[in-house]
């Protein structure tokens, strides 16, 4: 969507290109004003560079659906919520467990099994309103989990129809208290586990995970309260021996950089003009949707940035031009309650296709801190905007160094590996959201 009525500063550098840009630029009306009132606090003293004014450059937004949101890294997702604008946003979560290193059962015919319990590690994160309860669900899985594989917010994975057990569960609010969520499952299912003992299953963990597969757990249907985060994932077997009690261990690994079979099902009910981004790649300019722009990190929304109206500089002599300061700012509408905006967020650059554009190398290609090649330019919320300094980008689209195909604004940075092109670090490791009005999005070039 168009973005009119921006001003726009340029500072050129000699009283030609005052002249060629009055001939050369074809987009509208360029007003000259005087240095000293516009921008004059930027210019070393002495200087014979001129300042222009032009109202006529362009930003036109759209929301982006990611062709993949890579979930299973990190730590597991689960809940669901409403969310005014995107519709009930549901995360479920799959995982393999194995036995606890170290933790071996022992087949013993005195072992008398007492119960099987889920324990779910809160983790601190939070999003939506965690003062309601919530329904919980833990089926088994019925298919086994490829450990070396890269699993997306839309990966599935079957499982069972009968629960291994329920919970209905609130947030403890307590600060001296570590947050647990903790479930009993069936007995059946207990007493085939505590079966095992004696047999490589109870110490395998290969052998294990191809006998029981994982577990699933499902937030209830009718749910509206939040998702949280779970870092740990523990099965705990409770039997005892005459009058001594025990437990066999099982415990979900996590490792932050290799995937290891778990991941989140993040879905969206979208409604009214967002109903139709369904395809990946797919792109909604402002004007289908309201004019607003989306945002949202467990989904794979984010929002395209392109901006035609500077390629029109490049008919000015080479190097004739030169910016000083350009600012890219993002104005967030006002969040529901209890779902806040995000802290932060990045750019990347898009290729022709909407997705990720990648270096040579296979990584994707962030848009840097100006001074600082190697550090990805982030952007705090601070007094209700997101500001980003892109100086150097600005000037490289302008002199062709960079293609402008355009910027994508994500909650997080995601890498991508060399070898299969996929994320490194998930950027479905959260459910943030925000919506922007496109006409509040200001390039501001001076």
């Amino acid at each position: 969507m168009a973005i009119t009525r921006k001003r726009t500063t340029l500072f050129t550098t000699n009283w030609l290109v005052n002249l060629l840009l009055w001939s050369s630029l074809g987009f509208g009306s360029i007003a000259c004003q005087d240095p000293l009132k516009i921008g004059s606090e930027l210019l070393p003293d002495g200087s014979q560079a001129n300042v222009f004014v032009t109202d006529t450059f362009t930003v036109r937004a759209s929301t982006v659906l990611l062709d993949s949101v890579q979930t299973s890294s990190g730590s597991l997702l689960l809940g669901r919520y409403t969310d005014p604008a995107l519709g009930v946003v549901e995360a479920r979560s799959f995982f393999q467990v194995a036995p606890l290193l170290g933790d071996t059962l022992k087949a013993d015919p005195k072992a008398v099994y007492d119960s099987l319990v889920l324990s779910l590690g809160y983790n601190g994160y939070a999003y939506g309103d965690t003062t309601r309860y919530q329904t919980i669900s833990v089926h088994r899985l019925s298919d086994t989990l490829n450990n070396g594989k890269v699993y997306l917010n839309s990966s599935q994975a079957p499982y069972e129809a009968t629960a291994l057990g329920q919970a209905r569960y609130k947030l403890n609010q307590d600060p001296n208290r570590v947050a647990e969520l903790r479930v009993k499952l069936s007995d059946a299912f207990g007493r085939e586990l505590l079966g095992l003992a004696g047999k490589p299953q109870s110490t395998n963990a290969a052998a294990f995970r191809d006998y029981i597969k994982g577990l699933a757990i499902l937030p209830g249907a009718g749910n509206e309260g939040s998702v949280l985060g779970f870092s740990q994932a523990f099965v705990y077997v409770y039997y005892h021996v005459d009058t001594l009690k025990k437990s066999y261990d099982m415990v979900m690994a996590l490792n932050s950089t290799v995937p290891r079979g778990r991941f989140a099902h993040i879905t969206s009910q979208r409604s009214g003009p967002l109903a139709s981004l369904t395809k990946p790649a797919q792109a909604l300019p402002a004007s289908a949707t309201n004019g607003e722009t989306y945002l949202h990190n467990g989904i794979g929304l984010v929002t395209k940035l392109e901006f035609p109206s500077l390629l029109g500089l490049r008919n000015l002599p080479q190097g004739k031009v030169a910016i000083n300061r350009a600012e890219l700012i993002l104005e967030p509408k006002a969040a529901p309650v209890n779902l806040a905006n995000p802290q932060s967020l990045f750019l990347l650059e898009t290729d022709a296709s909407n997705g990720l554009r990648k270096t040579a190398q296979g990584y994707a290609e962030f848009v840097p801190v100006e001074g600082t090649p190697a550090s990805v330019n982030g952007a705090a919320l601070l007094n209700d905007q997101y500001q980003f300094i892109l100086s150097s980008q600005i000037q490289q689209m302008i002199s062709g160094q960079r293609k402008a195909t355009g910027l994508l604004v994500l909650r997080q940075f995601v890498a991508l590996s060399s070898s299969a092109q996929i994320p490194v670090r998930a950027l479905g490791s959260d459910v943030s959201r925000a919506v922007f009005d496109a006409k509040k999005i200001k390039l501001k070039v001076y």
